[in-house]
């Protein structure tokens, strides 16, 4: 079975708790972030509203990023998550530009 994350973007009120918890939980260094919390601004004065956005990879069953690295250094785990392996990435952005989260770091 694979796993999930599950956010209910109608809750969020922007604290980025969910960016600290997965940044504790993956033991990241300073600087590198999973999960990126966003805070958006939409509209014009008087009606104006603000809403909040926490985007992650979501570990697609069919991961288009996986199909378009080169390099191989994308691949899935027996839990269904998709990994990246720093040291077999070339850099070329390609699972970036193809993702439709824009997720892969």
């Amino acid at each position: 079975m694979a796993k999930g994350f599950y956010f209910d973007m109608t809750r969020c009120i922007g604290c980025r708790a969910c960016q600290v918890a997965c940044k504790d939980k993956n033991n990241l260094e300073i600087g590198i972030v999973f999960r990126n919390a966003e805070t958006y601004e939409v509209g014009q004065f008087p009606t104006a509203q603000m809403f909040n956005y926490s985007n992650t990879c979501n570990h697609c069953e069919n991961p288009a990023c996986l199909a378009a690295c080169a390099s191989g250094a994308i691949y899935k785990d027996a839990d269904g998550c998709v990994i990246i392996d720093s040291a077999m990435c070339d850099g070329c952005g390609m699972c970036v530009e193809i993702c439709p989260y824009k997720a892969p770091k």
